[in-house]
């Protein structure tokens, strides 16, 4: 009875460790799908994501977006 609930605790900590390496894989996928590996700035499909969030936050608090550039 100990060594099948030893085995047990093995097999679902392992399992634990193999999802934990799973979403570091994944977080780091979705790093390069939004960043220049080379230089690390955002890359044209991180900017548009983020002006989708913008609107869409906008819309839902009622407020206008602003435009941050003073050089009119």
């Amino acid at each position: 009875m100990i060594i099948n609930s030893a085995g047990r605790f093995l097999v679902f900590f392992a399992s634990i460790w193999v999802l934990v390496q799973l979403r570091n894989v994944l977080d780091r996928k979705h790093q390069f799908a939004r960043q220049d590996s080379l230089t690390h700035l955002s890359n044209r499909r991180d900017f548009f994501s983020r002006g989708r969030q913008a609107l869409a936050q906008a819309q839902r608090d009622g407020a206008p977006i602003n435009d941050p550039c003073p050089c009119r």
